[in-house]
This record gives structure tokens, C-alpha cells and sequence, in this order.
């Protein structure tokens, strides 16, 4: 007797499908020569970002932002239509005993459903990537310094501005009897408000924004990074709620610049600044000032250390020594729950003179730190418990580090330990292994104090070029240039 292999006819696209598969090649093709073109034409690349993308953009974020969540929702759902597709396609393809016009039919179906959902999830961010395009802020606002090289002296005079700037506000501002910020906004509105105000100087501002944002959680801080606190995607926003009133405020007007188009980390902090300093909202001033300090105290630091710190503590002590809570976010504070795949923490103090006053507080931590296998070092050099404290009695400007493994058990043993916000100026769970550019590596001056290039991104797709080449400090070149432009310093 003789086998008989019966074989199928395989399936065929329909006419729609072999259509949608054109529209796809076409925006492929669109996508290819609109890229080089954005890339080397600044003109066109500004046009397009700000009349095309940003329009439908504005919209979409608009309509978006009243579910929360939803770009979250999308993905899962995208990802189950793929399951779903890929089952479909192998039954009806190999194990089917349909005829063959209904097994074309559903698969037909199910091939339409996952190429749309496909490109819904697509189309987003193939539109974000034109943004990387757009003539950075040197080149649309800062014609006259953008060739200009500044000293380490200018980014030290900025940085003790700022300073001057926040100590004077934070005596100034609205205060309860625990000392916290009394002034309460509905922090959306607050910031679309200070951008539209700043519109007719950065027209890419001009538009729709997220009437309502979603709330970031530390599963987020999880897969993104314990630093996280706040992020983008199309079309949400996600914001830690609740941090301070001046950190919600800040990353919340920093995060709707990036929906208008601007996607270098740098140029999104002085968008926000700017938004920040000129509002008739002192909780926006302060807000923006305190944003500015912490990335160009960053930048002072890479080149002039000691200066920086000792500018840098002035502020950030009186998290410590005045209850200034907002002041206690210019550092990461994973203090209050464990970070999925964090390994390790670390630890930094205040200058020890600060805590003159909390030795007490400060012993106890160190203690079950220390019983949890915790190492304390001051300048590299590995301490006792007791050597710490004599440090604080001696009125030292030293700091100390305090390293750790960690797990979720080791954290719930240490958590009292770190529990107080103030304690500490930083506090941070590392979860995810962080990129810096070689460039600042190498030669922070430059990459700080010199002349940006106009064209320093790939031309066809770029994934954390903004966030990398054009980190959060280098802001401080734009607001050399800005105070400069204003003749203010």
C-alpha cells in the first residue's frame, strides 16, 4: 500500500492586503528619503517638525492623555494580536481540514488585523525619529554664542547664581509649619500654561498638550532605571505624583516639551527652565531654578570637583539641616521600596559637618547598615562607624559612601536604615547599567563649554542618541548662552 501526501494550496494574499503591503513600502520609501533630506536640509528639518509632526502630535496626546496608561494598554494588546496571528496563520496554514477558500478568509482577516496594528504601534515612533532632525537649540536660538568656547570660570559663576537664586527663593517661599511648600497647583495645567507663555520664544511650544498624565511606579523604575521620574512615550506621559511640588512641576513641563518635538535631554531641560523662570509662578521659578543647579552643579563637577561640591552642599544641606524637602530630590532617594533587579546600593551623605546636629539618627543608620555588611568610605578609604562620627564632630567637609549588595530581603533589612528622606543627599538602587557618551568621557571642557556640531546624529535611525550625546548637563552651555543673551550675568 502506498502513502499518500496530500499537499495544500498554499495561501494567498487578497487584493486589500497586497495593497496595505504598497502603502507599507510606500512610507518605508517616505520614511528612507525624508530622513536625508531633514538630515541635511535645517530649513525643512524645523518646517517639518514643527508643522507636521507637531500637529498631529498635539492631537493625539490630547485625545490620548484621557486614558491612562494607554500607550502601556496598546503594547499588550499588540502583543497579544501577534500571538493570536502567528497561532491563526500556522493551523490554518498546516493542520486545517477547512476548504480552502475559508482558510484563505480568516487568514486574510487576521494578516489585515496584525499589518493595522502593526502600524498604529509603528507610526508613532517612526514619526518621533524625524525628530532627531531638528537643528539643535544653538542653531535656532543662540546665533550669536554658538561658535563661542566659555571657561570653567563662566560654569562657575552660573552655578553659584543658580545657587544664590534658589537660597533666596527658598527663604521667601510659601511655607506650612513643617516647613513643606504651601502653594498648590493643578501641576498640568501649571506647566502647559508656563510653555504657552514661552511660545513666541520657542514656537515649537505653540499647540495642543496631555490634558491629564499617568502615574510612574517603581515596576516602571524596574525595566527603565531606578533614576526614573518621569518618561515619554507616544502619546503618554508619565510622572512620579508623588515627589515634591517643585520636582513634579519640573519633570512634568520638561516631559510635554518632549511632546512638542524636542527630544535632546539638554534642550528639553531648557525648554522647561525657560518655561520656568519667565512664568508669574513663583513655585515655577523655583522649580526651574532647582532643575538648572542639580545638571550644572553635574557639569562644574566633571571639571572643577571640589568647587562644585562645596557650591553644591550649600543647597542641598538644607534638605538636612532646614526641612527644605524639595531640596532633598536634587539626588536619586530609592528609599522606600526595592527595585526589581537592583544589585547593589549606594549611599551618599552630606557634607559630615551637617549632621552635627542628627548624630544620633546618623549613628543608628550607619549601624544596621554596617550589620547588613554595608562598607563606608571617605575619599576611597574604607571607615569604622566610630571614624564617621568623629569626622561629624570635627566639623568635616568630608563625605562618606556607603556601598552595599542588594536584594528585595537585604532591602526590607536596611529600609529603616534609609527610611528618612533627609538623611542622605543620595540614595540609589542600581537596576540598569547606565551609557554615557565618550565624548563627555573624554573631554567634558569641550563637551560642556564648546560648540555643539550641527549634525551629530545618524542620519536614518536614532534610539538614545538625545539622551547620551546630549545628556541632561549639558544644559549648561544653553544657560551660559541664555544669561548671556539677556545680558544678566
Amino acid at each position: 500500500m502506498k502513502n499518500k501526501k496530500v499537499l495544500k494550496d498554499s495561501i494567498k494574499l487578497s487584493k486589500f492586503n497586497k495593497k496595505i503591503n504598497i502603502f507599507c513600502l510606500i512610507i518605508f520609501i517616505f520614511y528612507i528619503v525624508n530622513n536625508i533630506i531633514m538630515y541635511f536640509n535645517n530649513s525643512y528639518s524645523y518646517f517639518f517638525v514643527s508643522n507636521v509632526i507637531n500637529n498631529i502630535n498635539g492631537l493625539f496626546y490630547y485625545l490620548s492623555s484621557n486614558i491612562s496608561y494607554l500607550s502601556i494598554i496598546t503594547l499588550f494588546v499588540y502583543v497579544v494580536i501577534v500571538i493570536i496571528n502567528i497561532i491563526v496563520d500556522i493551523y490554518y496554514e498546516n493542520f486545517s481540514k477547512e476548504n480552502y477558500e475559508k482558510r484563505s478568509k480568516i487568514i486574510n482577516y487576521s494578516y489585515t488585523i496584525f499589518v493595522i496594528s502593526s502600524l498604529i504601534i509603528i507610526l508613532p515612533n517612526y514619526l518621533s525619529q524625524f525628530e532627531n532632525h531638528l537643528p539643535n537649540f544653538d542653531e535656532l536660538y543662540f546665533q550669536e554664542t554658538k561658535n563661542k568656547t566659555y571657561k570653567v570660570e563662566d560654569l562657575v559663576h552660573l552655578d553659584q547664581f543658580l545657587q544664590n537664586k534658589i537660597i533666596t527663593i527658598s527663604k521667601e517661599i510659601e511655607r506650612n509649619e513643617k516647613s513643606e511648600i504651601d502653594i498648590k497647583v493643578d501641576f498640568n495645567k501649571q506647566a502647559v500654561s508656563d510653555l504657552n507663555n514661552i511660545s513666541n520664544d520657542i514656537s515649537l511650544l505653540k499647540g495642543l498638550y496631555p490634558k491629564n498624565s499617568s502615574k510612574i511606579n517603581n515596576v516602571m523604575r524596574g525595566v527603565l532605571g531606578s533614576k526614573v521620574v518621569g518618561f515619554t512615550t507616544p502619546y503618554t506621559t508619565y510622572f512620579d505624583y508623588e515627589s515634591t511640588s517643585t520636582s513634579v512641576l519640573s519633570t512634568i513641563t520638561h516631559e510635554f516639551c518632549h511632546t512638542k518635538g524636542v527630544v535632546r535631554e539638554s534642550e528639553t531641560v531648557y525648554c522647561a527652565f525657560l518655561a520656568g523662570i519667565k512664568s508669574d509662578n513663583q513655585l515655577s521659578n523655583y522649580a526651574a531654578y532647582i532643575e538648572a543647579f542639580s545638571w550644572v552643579s553635574e557639569a562644574l563637577y566633571s571639571m572643577q570637583p571640589e568647587i562644585a561640591d562645596r557650591i553644591e552642599d550649600e543647597v542641598a544641606s538644607k534638605c538636612l539641616t532646614d526641612n527644605y524637602l524639595e531640596l532633598c530630590e536634587l539626588y536619586t532617594k530609592n528609599n522606600e521600596e526595592y527595585i526589581k533587579g537592583a544589585k547593589s546600593i549606594r549611599i551618599s551623605s552630606y557634607f559630615l559637618r551637617n549632621y552635627i546636629n542628627h548624630l544620633d539618627e546618623l549613628e543608628k543608620s550607619l549601624t544596621i547598615l554596617s550589620s547588613n555588611k554595608a562598607k563606608m568610605y571617605v575619599n576611597k578609604e574604607e571607615k569604622s562607624i566610630n571614624e564617621v562620627i568623629n569626622l561629624v564632630k570635627e566639623q568635616s567637609e568630608e563625605r562618606v559612601t556607603i556601598e552595599c549588595d542588594l536584594s528585595e530581603s537585604k532591602f526590607k533589612k536596611i529600609k529603616k536604615a534609609i527610611e528618612n528622606k533627609k538623611l542622605y543627599l543620595s540614595v540609589y538602587q542600581q537596576n540598569k547599567k547606565e551609557k554615557t557618551s565618550s565624548y563627555r568621557t573624554k573631554n567634558p571642557q569641550n563637551y560642556y563649554l564648546g560648540p555643539l556640531k550641527d549634525k551629530d546624529e545618524n542620519i536614518i535611525f536614532n534610539s538614545s542618541y538625545g539622551s547620551i550625546e546630549h545628556d541632561y548637563s549639558r544644559v549648561a552651555r544653553f544657560i551660559l548662552e541664555h544669561y548671556e543673551k539677556e545680558d544678566l550675568i
